[in-house]
C-alpha cells in the first residue's frame, strides 16, 4: 500500500488562516503536479483525504482534476497544521488502498518522520509547499512505526515538476 503525502501549494497571506485561498502560482502548481503524476503513471490512488482548510481543499481538487481521476477528496479532522499525528497514523494504518493525504506543515513533516522512524521528531523533514512524498508499507523494513513498516519510495518538489 502506498501513502502519498502532499503539502498544499502556495496560499495567500490573509486571515483567518483556515480561509486562505491558493495564489495563482499555487493553483498552477497543484495543476502541474496532477499532470506530472498522470504522465508518470501514478494511478493507484484509491482514497484522498485533506485538511478542512481551504488551501488544502483547493490543492487536492486541482491536482485530482488535472490527473483526470474520479476519486473524490474528503475532509478529515486531525490534519490541520498544529494537530498531532495520531489520527493520520491511524488512517494510514487502516487504509486498504493507496491513500493521498493533503495538508500542512508542521503536521505533515512530523507525520513523515513518525512513519519512517516511529517518532514525530525522529528525523529532520521539511516539506516545501507543493511537495509530494510517497511512502510504502512493507513488512521487510527494519525501522518500525507502530504496527506498520514504512519506506520512502520517492519525493518531488515543484522545482522538479513545474514546466513554466
Amino acid at each position: 500500500m502506498r501513502l502519498y503525502i502532499l503539502r498544499h501549494a502556495e496560499a495567500e497571506a490573509t486571515h483567518p488562516d483556515p480561509e486562505r485561498a491558493l495564489t495563482k502560482k499555487g493553483r498552477r502548481t497543484a495543476e502541474q503536479l496532477g499532470r506530472f503524476l498522470l504522465r508518470s503513471g501514478i494511478n493507484d490512488i484509491g482514497r484522498v483525504i485533506h485538511s478542512p482548510y481551504r488551501r488544502a481543499v483547493e490543492t487536492a481538487v486541482l491536482c485530482l482534476d488535472a490527473m483526470g481521476t474520479r476519486v473524490a477528496a474528503e475532509p478529515v479532522n486531525g490534519l490541520t497544521p498544529e494537530d498531532d499525528t495520531d489520527e493520520a497514523v491511524r488512517i494510514a494504518r487502516e487504509a486498504e488502498e493507496s491513500l493521498l493525504i493533503v495538508g500542512h506543515n508542521p503536521h505533515l513533516s512530523l507525520l513523515v518522520a513518525r512513519l519512517l522512524t516511529g517518532r514525530d521528531l525522529g528525523m529532520g523533514m521539511q516539506l516545501k509547499k507543493g511537495s509530494l512524498v510517497c511512502l510504502e508499507s512493507v513488512p521487510s523494513i527494519h525501522v518500525k512505526a507502530g504496527n506498520e513498516y514504512w519506506t520512502l519510495r520517492w519525493a518531488v518538489t515543484p522545482k522538479l515538476y513545474m514546466t513554466d
